[in-house]
């Protein structure tokens, strides 16, 4: 089988993915937003090609009425078993239909149109608003497993953010930039900025989609990579969401947002997984809560001029 849709052009690529920040659908309408980092051992078209490989997002509605995908990312730089895109596309469903409806993300090839592979996710196993890190893999019998690396919230560039809250320091005199330079000592030499969730396929079970409960650290979330290194850019929102927007704000916690150089999802082995070059904490006291509700600020709050701690072992951090 193939697909008909034909990849984006790489500018309405970059241009969609930079400014979807949005994170409350139209209404009456779900969506899902997915960033596709990359994907591992694709398999050869059918006369053994190389694949040039791209990726369509619809819905099962969409597929039923044999529509176009709703998102569809540019092809990867030049044929290959291992692609990067690290492009968000967004696909909209019906609020109503949401309890029986599924996102499709199908990998295909540009020459040809197969589809090189495909992971269909129930819509009623995700939670709203929450930001997943998957790793789906494909099993296949009498081949390599297929992996395709995912941020739900639904590569040429140098550096992404990860960004989350931190409520661990509760020491009167423990301040957050030092209590975070001690929380990065102790973190294991091949931890991850965040926890991928693998998710097997062409039957994925729900209860590998469970959110644990909150800890200190709460969820941590990641940008697109960014560039130039002089001085890199990145225009991403975050969202973290809580009962009472008030209860994220007190005198022991903070937004913390951590630096790391840029990597493939292919090269991002638990052996040379990427340190921090630095990290910036923004206390998120009562104080801050008054402000950012305050009519004056209706539009946000911008803060300049942020500083930069630097990890040990890092001489200097291009910003």
């Amino acid at each position: 089988s193939g697909v008909l849709e034909a990849p984006s052009e790489v500018d309405e690529a970059v241009r969609t993915s930079e400014t979807n920040n949005w994170h409350l659908a139209h209404c009456g309408k779900e969506s899902i937003s997915v960033t596709l980092h990359g994907a591992t051992n694709l398999p050869a078209t059918r006369k053994g090609n190389m694949p040039w490989p791209y990726v369509t997002v619809k819905s099962s509605s969409d597929e039923e009425k044999k529509q176009e995908a709703q998102g569809v990312t540019h092809v990867s730089s030049e044929p290959t078993h291992s692609p990067t895109w690290e492009e968000k596309v967004t696909v909209e469903i019906d609020a109503e239909d949401a309890g029986h409806e599924a996102v499709t993300l199908t990998v295909a090839d540009k020459i040809t149109k197969e589809v090189l592979a495909s992971y269909k996710i129930p819509v009623r196993y995700l939670r709203s608003f929450h930001h997943y890190h998957f790793r789906l893999v494909l099993v296949s019998i009498g081949q390599p497993n297929t992996h395709l690396d995912t941020c739900g919230y639904g590569g040429v560039a140098l550096f992404h953010i990860t960004c989350h809250l931190l409520a661990s320091c509760r020491t009167p005199d423990c301040s957050f930039p030092s209590c975070h330079r001690e929380a990065l000592k102790a973190r294991p030499a091949a931890s991850p900025a965040v926890d991928v969730i693998t998710i097997t396929f062409p039957d994925p079970s729900m209860m590998a989609f469970d959110v644990p409960r909150v800890t200190s650290q709460g969820y941590p979330q990641v940008t697109h990579s960014g560039g130039p290194p002089e001085k890199p850019t990145w225009n991403s929102s975050f969202l973290f969401q809580g009962r009472d927007g008030a209860t994220l704000f007190s005198d022991d916690t903070a937004l913390v947002i951590e630096y790391y150089p840029y990597q493939a999802i292919s090269q991002t082995g638990a052996e040379n997984m990427p340190k921090p070059l630095g990290y910036s904490v923004l206390p998120l006291t009562s104080r801050v809560y008054r402000s950012l509700v305050a009519e004056s600020n209706r539009s946000g709050v911008q803060v300049d001029n942020v500083p930069i701690q630097v990890t040990s072992g890092t001489t200097h951090l291009p910003l």
